[in-house]
């Protein structure tokens, strides 16, 4: 399984769930990405994850063809879809990675070199190579 891929899925629904709006609609755009997500979960990790797709009726046809879905349950599928992957796939691991690593780092001048660079997102094996460096 590519962990890189998953983590991106996972980034995706982390971002969709800052998109969903506080109304009762919204754009179907949304929903079809949500239901791309999780098509491309299936792909990456081989496990089925039909129980996370929304039904047919959250996702209707309105004027001038326009779709539309359902707030609620949009945003129901997607907290249960990352909690998911948080907790079967450990998702969003990488936090507790980075603060170990950070935490392990004894001498002072290189945790400070470290800092800023592990306390930013990815990269982190240009981090390591940075801080550790002659420069």
């Amino acid at each position: 399984m590519d962990r890189t891929k998953l983590r991106g899925e996972y980034a995706k629904l982390l971002g969709l769930r800052g998109a969903l709006p506080q109304s009762q609609t919204c754009e179907s755009d949304l929903a079809h990405d949500f239901q791309n997500i999780v098509n491309d979960l299936e792909k990456i990790t081989g496990d089925s994850f039909a129980k996370f797709l929304l039904s047919p009726d959250t996702i209707y046809k309105a004027v001038a063809g326009r779709g539309f879905c359902y707030v609620t349950s949009l945003r129901s599928k997607v907290l249960q879809l990352i909690s998911f992957l948080e907790h079967v796939y450990h998702a969003s691991e990488s936090i507790i990675v980075i603060g170990s690593i950070y935490n392990s780092i004894k001498d002072q001048e290189l945790k400070d070199r470290c800092s800023d660079l592990l306390s930013a997102p990815g990269n982190f094996d240009r981090a390591i190579n940075q801080a550790t460096s002659n420069s």
